[in-house]
């Protein structure tokens, strides 16, 4: 069964608990339920469990579309501007420096498509995964968090962190909805649960990404001031917008807050088809030894009916009589 496009859900996993949204195309708002439930075991049944609990109060079923946000302590995000490269090529590139090992994924943003080079916890990522296909999601999709809560951001230039209630912090540099740069960070005011954000200048933000272009190790060793200049600047609200609209202004009490739900409301919109499409990418590695000589090899058969002994069989090349 195929689901009306605008309908989804979207499943935030963090630390210690998680938060989950659900979305249709014909609710006012689009937002149908919400859920906030907590971990209470730190291993893959605590996992689980949780996310069976989220499942059957968003009344999920295998026919729903869900993408679940996930990025552990630690984990690190570099972007840069794939447009004009095919999914193939990008396959067969060489991974840029400092990111061996990372995890690739692929995002068609309007006319533009970027890659993000993720590196983290390998182990924690598979366990996600692992939780949701036993909770009975094992048709879900995945992405990194940072992505998911920068579609709700608008286009301009902006530091936005995530803080969860176990003190795990990230922070991305984002613009036109996507993360160039993310990793572990301190908030620039503390609070318990939910996401500040900073305006970047344009001049600094095209310095900074020209950088990340030329050297991306330079450039993550320079995020820490960057992110020291932008705390400077924080806002004390959020702005944060369901596709252009403001989202609601609920208490940090309610559970559609968007101090809970940022990131699951941005998972939503992927899984709703309302935002571009995201896949991850298998790196093609070059086999050792010299390729065969003829690999592959087109040929066109005879158009004439009388120079054909059999449907099943082609005429044979060169000039040797047919068997």
């Amino acid at each position: 069964m195929t689901r009306p496009r605008g309908d989804g859900a979207g499943i935030e996993v963090g630390a210690t608990g998680i938060r989950a949204v659900r979305l249709a195309a014909d609710t006012p708002g689009r937002v149908v339920s919400a859920v906030d439930e907590r971990v209470f075991r730190p291993d893959l049944q605590g996992t689980i469990d949780a996310l069976v609990r989220v499942a059957t109060r968003l009344s999920l079923t295998p026919d729903d579309e869900v993408t679940i946000a996930s990025f552990a302590e630690g984990d690190r995000i570099i972007g840069w501007d794939a447009t004009g490269w095919s999914v193939p090529d990008l396959a067969a590139r060489s991974p840029r420096p400092g990111t061996d090992g990372a995890n690739r994924w692929i995002v068609d943003a309007g006319p533009r498509r970027w890659q993000l080079d993720v590196r983290g916890d390998a182990g924690r990522a598979a366990g996600i995964r692992a939780a949701a296909a036993a909770a009975g999601l094992a048709h879900a999709r995945f992405e990194p968090s940072p992505l998911a809560l920068a579609r709700l951001a608008t286009s301009a230039p902006r530091l936005l962190w995530r803080v969860d209630r176990a003190g795990v912090t990230w922070c991305a540099l984002c613009a036109d909805g996507l993360p160039i740069l993310a990793g572990p960070a301190t908030a620039p005011r503390r609070i318990e649960l939910g996401v500040v954000e900073a305006p970047v200048p344009e001049d600094e933000h095209r310095s900074f990404v020209a950088l990340l272009d030329r050297e991306p190790e330079r450039a993550e060793q320079q995020l820490p001031d960057l992110l020291r200049r932008g705390a400077s600047r924080h806002h004390a609200t959020v702005g944060l917008s369901l596709l252009g609209d403001p989202y609601p202004a609920f208490p940090d009490s309610d559970v559609r807050s968007i101090a809970r739900q940022c990131v699951a409301l941005g998972a939503a919109l992927s899984a709703a088809g309302l935002v571009g499409r995201v896949r991850t990418l298998r790196q093609l590695h070059a086999t050792q030894g010299a390729p065969p000589r003829r690999p592959w090899l087109v040929e066109r058969v005879n158009d004439d009916p009388a120079m054909v002994r059999s449907p099943r069989r082609l005429r044979r090349r060169g000039n040797d009589p047919p068997a």
